[in-house]
């Protein structure tokens, strides 16, 4: 079976793919988020983390 012309495991894989990096940028855009919202200083070091 395939959907726009990618067949159903890829697309399944693309999706999680997608889903991963997306949670993996919210949770680092709310990390930075409250750390600016407690201390109101912007933490450069914070992917180094």
């Amino acid at each position: 079976m395939e959907i726009f012309g990618v067949s159903l495991p890829g697309l399944l894989s693309q999706l999680l793919l997608g889903l991963v990096n997306g949670s993996f940028y919210a949770i680092l855009s709310l990390g930075l988020a409250v750390i600016f919202g407690l201390l109101n200083v912007i933490n450069f070091a914070h992917g180094a983390l």
